[in-house]
This record gives structure tokens, sequence and C-alpha cells, in this order.
């Protein structure tokens, strides 16, 4: 039988172990998807597709002033890749806007009400 306090000492030890195995992995695992992801946007460049938007490009494909949108950026509301005073848009931000902002088919207009959020931007919310 082990003694109480090796017992306890090999206990840390095996936490320990975990611990650095699960960091390990984590770090594999994080490297993996930035390889990922940047291995899709240099197919895309090659590709011609755009991965970066101007304020006005972006503004004109959600339909709205470039001001409004600036104003969406200064809140919060959108994300964006900050440039110097200036920033630019990445497509991931202009679709998630969207999909957060999204009012869905089915409920009366009447049933929506205009909702200021604590991040800033117009949200729509379903009234109960």
């Amino acid at each position: 039988m082990l003694n109480p306090a090796v017992r306890q000492s090999g206990a840390a030890a095996l936490d320990q172990l975990a611990d650095t195995i699960a960091e390990t992995i984590a770090e594999r695992i994080e490297a993996r998807i930035v390889r990922t992801v940047l291995d899709r946007f240099a197919e895309d460049a090659k590709q011609g597709v755009r991965l970066l938007y101007t304020e006005r490009e972006a503004a004109r494909l959600l339909n709205v002033r470039p001001s409004t949108l600036a104003a969406w950026r200064r809140a919060g509301a959108i994300g964006h890749v900050a440039q110097g005073k200036g920033a630019s848009y990445a497509l991931p931000h202009l679709l998630d806007y969207i999909a957060r902002n999204e009012v869905k088919a089915g409920r009366s207009l009447f049933e929506y009400t205009a909702e200021i959020p604590v991040a800033g931007g117009p949200r729509l919310k379903l009234v109960q």
C-alpha cells in the first residue's frame, strides 16, 4: 500500500500531466484551424474572391450608406478589420451581421418592436 503523501504527489503529477496533454492538444487544434482558415483565404484569393471590402463597398453590399455602416462599426454592431482610422470588412463580418438581424418570415410586422441593444445598432425583437 502506498504512503498517502506518495499517493497525493502521484495524483498531483497525473493532474499536471493531464493539463499538459490538454494544452498540447488545444495548441495543435488551434494551429490546425488557423492553417485551414489561412489556406481557405489563400484559395479564395487565387480564385479572385475578395478577402476585404472597403467601407463604401461593404455599405453598398448591405444596401446602406457608408455613414450608417461606420456608425454600426463604432457601436460594435458589426465586426471589421481595423486599418488606421478606417476599417475593412470581410465577407464573414457582413454575413454575420445579416444573420443576426434577420427577421424570420411568418410574423406580422406589428409583432415586432424596435430595440437598441447595449452593443448598439438597431435590431428587431419579438414582442411577447
